[in-house]
């Protein structure tokens, strides 16, 4: 059995190779977390919107409970606006209602944008510290130690793993896609406040008369630029397909200089 002692009397390069695995290991955890998070394009109804007694008459506390993790694993999907333009004084009951709708359409899309921004970005903030690091331990390294034995076969692990991270990060474009995503979504939580705060700028010259012709159109200009932001990150969706070429920056939604 490998105890305490055999670890200590062992080879301190070799027990700094397996220091070294043991914490790149523990450090990806939270990586592969966030890839296994389940998605749901189509979230919850809120407690409160849901009836006391179901279709067949049976009390839905009856129902059984969902274990921890369940819980624990669903919790960001469950979060949802009950009533995204319910503090609006602008807009009546049917305009607010046909806010509401579409904002329930693009709703599962802002989910998905985040789970794949939420990812890439722990991926790229492992990447960049982890060979950070190794940047500066390997020159090092050389300048103090004789390269032979357990010393060379710690560098060739921490090398080994800093060619995969690199290969990985290039290969599945994390970067790109990170900024991508994040942009994607903040895009719309900025036409979304816009229509809140402000929804006369979506009309012709900041009219803010509030007049019925003018709330169609301030809705309807909105609703072209939801969509087109839509249409541009089901671009970035495609373009984020792992692949071997390095495009560089290619998001569709910043303006080219």
């Amino acid at each position: 059995m490998f105890g305490i002692d055999d670890f200590l009397g062992m080879n301190h390069w070799l027990a700094a190779t397996i220091v070294y695995i043991a914490l790149a290991l523990l450090t990806f955890i939270p990586v592969v977390i966030a890839k296994m998070n389940r998605v749901r394009l189509e979230p919850k109804e809120d407690e409160s919107e849901v009836d006391d007694t179901k279709k067949d008459g049976s009390d839905p506390k009856d129902k059984p409970k969902k274990g921890w993790w369940e819980r624990f694993k669903h919790r960001k999907d469950r979060k949802r606006v009950k009533d995204p333009f319910g503090t609006s004084t602008v807009f009546t009951t049917s305009e607010k209602k046909r806010l509401t709708n579409n904002f329930r359409r693009i709703e599962g899309a802002l989910h998905y944008w985040r789970y794949r921004a939420e990812w890439n970005r722990r991926f790229h903030y492992y990447t960049l510290c982890w060979t950070l690091l190794i940047s500066i331990l390997i020159p090092v390294l050389l300048t103090f130690v004789t390269v032979e034995g357990y010393t060379q076969m710690f560098l060739i692990v921490i090398s080994l793993h800093s060619a995969i991270m690199l290969g990985f990060h290039r290969m599945l474009k994390i970067e790109n896609n990170y900024k991508a995503f994040k942009y994607g979504k903040s895009e719309f939580c900025d036409l979304y406040r816009r229509m809140l705060d402000r929804p006369e700028s979506f009309g012709n010259d900041y009219d803010d008369k509030c007049e019925e012709r003018d709330r169609n159109i301030w809705i309807t200009n909105y609703f072209i630029e939801v969509e087109t932001l839509r249409r541009s990150m089901r671009l970035e969706e495609i373009d984020s397909i792992p692949g071997t070429e390095d495009k560089g920056e290619r998001n569709p939604l910043r303006k080219s200089s």
